[in-house]
């Protein structure tokens, strides 16, 4: 596609022309039929809308095989019109949603992959199906994570998880019985001091759709890199504890018995 040419100003007013590079098709995979043809639509329409081209125009160039003939068989009245073109090319080659289903039921989070592309892999399968509610997601999303991470996110996405004191007790299990947590302990103390500012006492419900974010946030971290790992560098063989507890929490502290310093408190 040609270049097209732009009047801007420079510094001193001075009209400038400028040329925006052609437009390269190649930049969108060839699709014959064999791959999947909901990631290969979505990028090849996000390519499009970045150089402000019309996807209608470059996706037959793009199509080889046995998506070109799906495509050059449909009538003419519906062969240029994008949404009809999507249809035929999804009902042609997506799954099934009998076989999304299935594929759904068995992913879980692998090796080394993100948990945004993981959750981006199940909202596809979900489109596929016909669409699924959020929690239905969310809960599949929990249940294909390594088994370390499930139960923190579980109590994180739980229906129950409307009070001051489930924010409280959730941040505890998170960080309380580790010495070394990075990111984590700050953001688990955050989370506790946002709580107490947007309720009255420990069964005020949450409200709040900025907080519900932050505590969505930490857990979709969470399952991606649990960050209780490292050194806990501790000197000496022998501490001091003191303990204490009330209805509402327990608290323990560990402190040198030589220098009276703090080692670790939860």
């Amino acid at each position: 596609m040609p270049g097209v040419e732009e009047e801007t100003s420079d510094a001193a007013g001075r009209a400038v022309m400028e040329v925006t590079p052609a437009f390269d098709a190649r930049t969108i995979p060839e699709f014959d039929g064999t791959g999947n043809v909901v990631e290969w639509l979505e990028q090849a329409a996000l390519l499009c809308e970045l150089r402000s081209v019309s996807l209608m125009g470059v996706l037959p160039t793009r199509l080889r095989g046995g998506a070109f003939a799906v495509w050059s068989r449909m009538p003419a009245a519906t062969r240029h019109q994008l949404p009809s073109v999507k249809a035929k090319l999804l009902r042609a080659f997506a799954m099934d949603p009998f076989t999304a289903q299935a594929e759904m039921a068995r992913r879980r989070l692998h090796p080394g992959e993100t948990a945004d592309v993981y959750l981006a892999a199940l909202q596809q399968l979900a489109e596929l199906m016909g669409g699924l509610p959020e929690r239905a997601i969310a809960i599949t999303f929990v249940n294909g994570l390594p088994e370390a991470a499930q139960a923190a996110v579980r109590d994180g996405l739980g229906d129950e998880f409307t009070l001051e004191r489930s924010i409280f007790a959730w941040a505890g299990q998170l960080t309380s019985h580790v010495p070394v947590a990075g990111w984590l302990r700050p953001a688990a103390a955050w989370l506790k001091r946002a709580a107490n500012k947007v309720t009255k006492d420990w069964d005020s419900p949450i409200t709040d759709d900025d907080l519900r974010k932050q505590v969505s946030d930490v857990a979709r971290r969470l399952a991606e890199c649990d960050p209780a790992r490292g050194q806990w560098c501790v000197s000496g063989d022998s501490v001091t504890v003191w303990t204490d507890a009330s209805s509402i929490a327990r608290g323990v502290v560990l402190s040198d018995p030589t220098t009276g310093d703090t080692v670790t408190s939860h």
